[in-house]
């Protein structure tokens, strides 16, 4: 090992902690460690005097209430009832069918000689996916569920 790292070794040990026999025997022979970690040894004993710290008695209570206003902020939004997606999308399916019969769409077709119907159904078929996709992302744990308790059958 090289220096860096036994210095390392000796940065992550808790205060007064007895230094661990191969960083014992690195520093006994490499008069750069030796010399490095006395320093550090020095420091830290000369800060023990001027640290102190005493937390006020509620600060538990107050980090507590910190945390639950975090919580309360970053909760997961309520999304739009299950049911509501399957009348919009069997109204979105509905709509596509009911559309082919429509008088508007019987006359363009019979004035374009039907060149509007692929577009058209191109469209539709997009705008279906699109809703499928919106609602599986919104739905991602309830989609996933699901398919948890059919597979399994």
């Amino acid at each position: 090992m090289i220096c860096k790292e036994y210095i390392g070794r000796y940065l992550k040990l808790d205060n007064h902690e007895t230094l661990p026999i191969l960083l014992r025997f690195h520093v006994f022979f490499c008069h750069a460690c030796r010399e490095e970690i006395e320093k550090m040894e020095g420091l830290f004993s000369g800060m023990d005097g001027y640290i102190s710290f005493h937390a006020p008695s509620d600060f538990t209570d107050r980090v507590l209430a910190v945390i639950q206003n975090i919580e309360l902020e970053h909760a997961p939004r309520k999304t739009s009832p299950i049911k509501y997606w399957f009348i919009v999308g069997f109204l979105l399916v509905l709509s596509t069918i009911v559309i082919q019969f429509a008088k508007p769409n019987v006359q363009v077709r019979l004035f374009t000689g039907g060149t509007v119907d692929l577009p058209l159904n191109i469209i539709f078929a997009a705008v279906c996916a699109l809703y499928l996709v919106i609602f599986i992302g919104s739905h991602l744990q309830e989609v996933s569920e699901f398919l948890k308790i059919h597979r399994s059958h």
